[in-house]
């Protein structure tokens, strides 16, 4: 039985070639050493006799042109079949001395490759260093998110970005632009007192994970739609996805698609800084992993998820976890960078194959 698995086309590959190697090896091949043997004692017998070489006359034979018909790559494949079976293998058509000396050319190319491109002691510690800060600044810096009475708190970091937010969107402005009909979306049911399809865990805590119109990239897309054809989406706490009209919210959709757009961006600006936020991008798309048995509670990875959103893993967390990863990511261009440029490369070599 062969080590490969081989797909359909590589199958027949292996047929074709296992039949058209067997062919070949049908053909009588003349044996020309006799006839060149000839040739050399008759070229020597007239260089004795005074006879040149060089000046023999030339003379054209016409080869009469022939047709070359090439088979239909079906009709290959049927000989082939009908001819040598269907189940061969191409390493039947090396000897054992060939796949050797394949393997060992195959290694020494690899070697030579791993030789150019492994990790040296100086790129080793770069990502080490580039880690540890990052790992250093998530556990110091930015820490878990917690509710105290003044809000969500976290590490010093993190509080930082959340303040700046709410700095930068105050809430009674905020409050201001949630009650104005600029705002409003049709995405934007708290219960389930008006919904026609029952949405379980629907509520003023769950409705932003749920609906996924706040979810900060999807409702790009979804979100829009919905504005524009009046409807609500959203993926409950069961994993059932639900697309639904409500009565109390048809006066909210857009006929334009630039209006929507704005409301769409409009209404994300109005609910960044509420007490439960916006979710981290995507994060909706978890309640569909109705699957696990994560911890003593044996929870499935949607309720961890949706556990982490009430705790405060929202939007403005999401973009202070982000830190970190930008960390290792600057110091590993700029540690890289600098080990090239002190191997001789130029910087703009650098820019270029980046």
């Amino acid at each position: 039985m062969s080590k490969f698995i081989y797909s359909d086309e590589e199958q027949k590959f292996n047929n074709i070639l296992t039949h058209q190697t067997k062919e070949l090896d049908l053909i009588n091949r003349p044996d020309m050493s006799i006839a060149e043997e000839r040739i050399e004692e008759s070229e020597k017998l007239l260089r004795e006799l005074g006879y040149t070489l060089t000046d023999l006359p030339i003379i054209d034979t016409e080869t009469k042109k022939q047709t070359i018909v090439v088979p239909k790559w079906e009709d290959l494949v049927i000989k082939a079949e009908c001819e040598v079976g269907s189940m061969n293998e191409l390493d039947a058509l090396f000897t054992n001395e060939e796949l050797e000396l394949n393997q060992t050319v195959i290694q020494s190319l690899q070697d030579d490759f791993n030789d150019i491109h492994k990790l040296d002691k100086i790129d080793i510690s770069i990502c080490a260093g580039a880690g540890i800060l990052a790992a250093i600044v998530d556990i110091l810096l930015i820490g878990i998110p917690e509710k105290t009475p003044n809000g969500l708190k976290g590490g010093p970091l993190s509080n930082y970005v959340r303040d700046w937010f709410n700095q930068r969107f105050p809430e009674e402005e905020m409050e201001k632009l949630a009650n104005s009909k600029v705002s409003k979306v049709p995405f934007d049911a708290q219960d389930n007192r008006h919904t026609k399809v029952n949405v379980n865990g629907l509520s003023a805590y769950y409705h932003r994970l749920l609906s996924l119109g706040h979810d900060p990239l999807l409702g790009l897309v979804i979100g829009v739609c919905d504005i524009l054809n009046g409807k609500m989406t959203t993926i409950d706490k069961t994993g059932k996805i639900v697309s639904q009209f409500m009565d109390n919210y048809t006066d909210r959709k857009e006929s334009d698609i630039f209006a929507a757009i704005a409301k769409q961006i409009i209404h994300f600006k109005s609910d960044i800084t509420t007490s439960m936020g916006l979710p981290a991008p995507l994060m909706g798309l978890f309640n569909l992993l109705q699957f696990g048995k994560i911890g003593d509670e044996d929870q499935t990875i949607a309720e961890i998820v949706q556990g982490m959103y009430y705790e405060g893993y929202d939007f403005i967390y999401f973009s202070s976890m982000a830190i970190s990863t930008m960390i290792i990511e600057v110091i590993i261009r700029i540690g890289y960078a600098l080990k090239k440029i002190n191997e001789g490369h130029s910087i703009k070599i650098l820019f270029l194959f980046r």
